[in-house]
């Protein structure tokens, strides 16, 4: 006698990046057992041209915020993933007029430009210019904040 079945099996599987093509792309999965037997199964992606610039939605400090002085950390907020290298980070003291250097260090949609140290009863602009999304769509827009920190 002779048993055939059929075992459905359920699988989580995550690729966190998979570079397609423009166009169409066939993904193939393939799965195998420890006794030989292959299982396929394909899918088609259709990747479109990317053609959305990256905006900014917000930073911290806020715009019009009134920050205690001493150690603070600076970020800004993209509408999508953007390449850090692509484009300006500026800070200013514009009490003093002095440009402070920030070191964006983690990319994505949430930033970060680092931990500076405010100086009491100063005002302060960030400015963001010319950075790009992952598909080399550039800013259309420049980014302006300006915060205060307290006497």
């Amino acid at each position: 006698m002779q048993l055939n079945c059929l075992i459905a099996v359920s699988l989580t599987w995550e690729v966190r990046e998979l570079p397609l093509s423009l166009g169409d792309n066939a993904i193939t999965v393939t799965a195998s057992a420890s006794d030989g037997e292959v299982g396929r199964d394909t899918i088609n992606v259709h990747r479109i041209v990317d053609t959305t610039p990256p905006a900014v939605t917000g930073s911290t400090p806020s715009d019009g915020a009134a920050v205690p002085s001493g150690f603070t950390s600076i970020s800004v907020d993209f509408t999508e993933p953007v390449d850090t290298s692509s484009g300006s980070f500026m800070l200013r003291d514009e009490t003093i007029d002095t440009p402070i250097t920030l070191f964006p260090w983690r990319e994505g949609t949430a930033v970060d430009l680092g931990n500076v140290t405010l100086v009491p009863a100063h005002a302060y602009v960030l400015q963001v210019s010319g950075v790009r999304d992952r598909s080399g769509n550039a800013m259309t827009t420049a980014f302006t904040s300006r915060f205060s920190t307290a006497p």
